[in-house]
């Protein structure tokens, strides 16, 4: 079985978005691959591993496209019964997975409101976030699809700050 450190674990988990590291924390996952263990008919240990195995590629430490070659060589699965399993799996926990990485961004995106971008030093309003992007765009440009768009923006000049609910641009009431 693919065994990674409790280092290399938890470094990933530890870079992965907060909505990630929520699902994987929840029992949730666990519970509906027991299900679909017992719907068709996998081993209690095979189960365990096919969790694992789930856990990584949520992580990013196994690409999604090595899941049923993985379910064969490491879970000791035949060709049809991987890709049964991993049809499941897909339709059944990784659509929530991914429903609920959507839904928890789309809260996050909904508590932007009343947020402004802080310059840095010497820099016009929004010229730092426009910088970023444009550096962002050429390093994905040029092959780099390691960094996203946070990691370049959190390793550069912009930083997104709460407002105090007042609008910079409008006149004080006196």
């Amino acid at each position: 079985m693919i065994e990674f450190t409790e280092e290399k674990i938890k470094e990933a988990f530890s870079k992965a978005d907060p909505a990630i590291q929520e699902i994987l924390l929840d029992t949730w996952v666990t519970e509906d691959m027991t299900l679909i263990g017992k719907n068709l008919k996998i081993r209690v240990d095979r189960v365990d591993a096919i969790i694992r195995l789930i856990g990584y590629i949520t992580l990013n430490l196994i690409p999604l496209s090595k899941f049923i070659e993985l379910l064969e060589k490491e879970v000791g699965l035949s060709p049809e019964k991987s890709r049964e399993v991993a049809r499941k799996i897909d339709e059944i926990i990784f659509s929530k997975i991914r429903e609920e990485v959507k839904r928890k961004k789309q809260s996050n995106f909904d508590d932007y409101e009343g947020v402004k971008i802080k310059k840095a030093d010497n820099d016009s309003e929004g010229e730092a976030l426009i910088s970023d992007m444009k550096e962002h765009a050429s390093r994905f440009a040029g092959g780099n699809k390691e960094k996203t768009l946070s990691d370049v923006l959190k390793e550069n000049k912009t930083e997104i700050v709460k407002s105090d609910g007042l609008d910079p641009y409008r006149e004080p009431l006196e």
